[in-house]
């Protein structure tokens, strides 16, 4: 693929029965310009079972012989990454799928000195009854200082809806 406009950096450890779900919610987007660079800390052959499965082109497999961490595994997806934009997100996480193109959108229309987005979320735990919503948090459009935005984003982890 040659240079998609975002490269998403997933990364996975000994978690192969949510990985499928994290790549079907990338699958699904509605903005198709993307690479998914999935970094399996620690190598499995069910990962790889998984990923091949989706027979997708725009899909990445490294295999880390062992495991080196996240913030190891997010690096090499980072020097993997070919897309002007990167995006981060666990394997225990979804994207909705505007995501990607919520993204753009507000790339596109952001003053230049803008170097990142971070989304809101919405925590939710699965249940033998479906999908049970913990809580919904919603950040605000500006933040008064580059600081106050950089503590919010890092208060409750950075691995996922985090685009820079």
């Amino acid at each position: 693929m040659n240079n998609p406009l975002f490269s998403i950096v997933l990364t996975t450890f000994k978690r192969e029965h949510l990985l499928a779900r994290a790549i079907r919610s990338v699958l699904k987007q509605s903005f198709k310009d993307f690479e998914l660079i999935i970094i399996d800390d620690g190598g499995s052959e069910v990962t790889e079972r998984i990923v091949s499965s989706f027979e997708d082109e725009r899909i990445i497999l490294i295999s880390n012989k062992q495991n080196l961490g996240v913030a190891a595994s997010r690096n090499i997806g980072i020097r993997s990454c070919s897309g002007k934009y990167i995006s981060f997100l666990d394997d225990d996480d979804e994207y909705y799928c505007e995501f990607l193109l919520k993204t753009k959108l507000f790339f596109e229309t952001a003053d230049e000195n803008i170097g990142f987005v971070w989304t809101g979320i919405r925590r939710v735990k699965d249940t033998d009854t479906g999908v049970k919503e913990w809580y919904t948090k919603i950040f605000p459009k500006h933040f008064q200082t580059r600081e106050e935005g950089l503590l919010a984003v890092t208060t409750i982890g950075n691995g996922f809806g985090l685009t820079f």
